[in-house]
């Protein structure tokens, strides 16, 4: 049982055991799923022991991202056109204004681009059976120029991706840019815009990144091949690393 918990995928089995939150592999496709604004208090005492246990557990890897003063730091690698990065990132920010509010600094939350796009995902072959998200690249060079407009921009640039995600095609992408950020020469920002979400996925690739999506909690991963990790589960997990950094 010991080396079966020290897997990767640890998460998968242990939270799907634990039972009381309901969240179905159906959900993985879905961009409307209700989020979850739950936290760790919505945990038995039995789920929250044996989820600990399990993670007391797990393997790190270090991503080599720079903490700037965090005792957390999460790592997610997305793709805007991804229900299940789409219903995570609905479950999850109350989350992480939870710990702004309560532990101010503590939490970092960083995202790394993995789009579903051959164009700007090399790694990606026909024959892997991919989902191929026509607008994927320019979704992430949209958040990423909505980043440099300030926090607000991102996160309502995001927000309209993912309430969007089916029907985003490039020129919906190119036409979002210009009404809100005020991007006139798409084309030209798209390219500044590629080294930094190449990079990002030569890091998944170095990682073998294989769904999204893909989850560091302090270099812990949480693989979302198979399951989404449910918003107390998270909040646990903060909960546990802050401790453990003496938080």
């Amino acid at each position: 049982m010991k080396q079966t918990l020290r897997q990767p995928l640890f998460l998968v089995l242990t939270l799907a055991l634990l039972g009381g939150t309901t969240y179905a592999t159906t959900m993985l496709g879905r961009a409307d799923a209700p989020p979850q604004v739950q936290d760790a208090n919505a945990l038995s005492p039995d789920q929250a022991k044996a989820f600990a246990d399990a993670w007391a557990q797990q393997p790190r890897v270090d991503l080599g991202v720079p903490a700037d003063g965090a005792k957390v730091v999460v790592v997610k690698f997305n793709d805007y056109q991804c229900g299940g990065c789409a219903v995570t990132h609905a479950w999850y920010k109350p989350i992480f204004t939870k710990f702004e509010k309560s532990n101010p600094g503590a939490v970092k939350y960083v995202l790394k681009d993995w789009p579903w796009a051959m164009k700007c995902n090399a790694s990606l072959l026909p024959s892997m059976g991919a989902p191929e998200h026509p607008a994927s690249c320019e979704g992430a060079a949209l958040a990423r120029m909505a980043r440099e407009r300030g926090h607000a921009k991102e996160v309502e640039m995001q927000d309209w991706m993912y309430e969007n995600l089916r029907s985003l095609t490039p020129d919906v992408v190119k036409a979002q840019a210009e009404k809100v950020l005020g991007v006139k020469d798409f084309t030209s920002e798209y390219a500044k815009q590629l080294a930094e979400i190449r990079k990002d996925v030569a890091q998944g690739v170095a990682l073998k990144i294989s769904s999204t999506p893909t989850i560091f909690i302090n270099g812990v991963r949480i693989d979302g091949t198979q399951q989404l990790m449910p918003a107390a589960y998270l909040d646990l997990a903060i909960q546990l690393e802050l401790k453990r950094a003496g938080k």
